[in-house]
């Protein structure tokens, strides 16, 4: 699946690109006003990957994945610069995977940049920081003898986001956003090649101070 991700993720940053280009072309068309201190918070729906290697043999967790939806939600507290420019730091938790799957939990913090072309609605997000993975290997999934199938690691992670915002008042924006967020992990135990992947789609919202 962090594959898929991170076409995907490639994907997003060409729209983003496109998407910027139009909205400078608009700039001082719009209304926004965002100013301060604020606050906001995503809730969206998703999953995560992962993929690794057990003593040369190739794991995806696509294929547990088939019919499960996990899900995501985002707390944030940073300051706007100036219209166009905010800086936040992102507290994030995404899961997917239930008591026959294979469970992916990535819990994450980064210091997250948002820009908006044009000082408008449109946005872009990029950012990066710290993640912590948890995953759980399904139990019909032979391993060696003494690999836990239960693991939790600790490692870096990059940030991209895009989406939408209207501000319903001078105070409060509320909006949609995709996000992503991905990275590698350092071969321990006899894992190998690690990746993971996460991303979201959802409501964004924030509150200026």
């Amino acid at each position: 699946m962090f594959r898929k991700q991170y076409v995907a993720l490639k994907i997003l940053v060409l729209v983003a690109l496109i998407v910027a280009v139009t909205q400078a072309a608009e700039a001082g068309t719009g209304n926004h006003v965002r100013k301060g201190f604020f606050l906001g918070a995503d809730l969206g729906v998703g999953g995560a990957g992962v993929s690794y290697e057990i003593d040369g043999q190739k794991y995806e967790s696509h294929d547990d994945f088939k019919d499960v939806l996990g899900g995501g939600m985002t707390l944030r507290m940073g300051y706007q610069f100036a219209p166009w420019f905010g800086l936040s730091i992102d507290a994030r938790g995404v899961g997917q995977g239930g008591e026959d799957d294979h469970v992916i939990a990535v819990a994450s913090s980064v210091i997250m940049g948002t820009f908006y072309p044009g000082n408008g609605g449109f946005f872009i997000r990029l950012g990066f920081g710290g993640a912590r993975v948890h995953v759980e290997v399904p139990d019909d999934y032979v391993l060696e003898d003494g690999l836990a199938r239960e693991f939790e690691k600790d490692t870096n992670v990059t940030a991209f986001g895009l989406g939408y915002e209207w501000m319903v008042n001078s105070h409060y924006s509320l909006g949609f956003a995709v996000d992503a967020r991905g990275g590698e992990i350092d071969d321990f135990d006899e894992l190998g090649d690690i990746n993971f992947g996460e991303t979201t789609v959802g409501v964004s919202m924030n509150y200026f101070f």
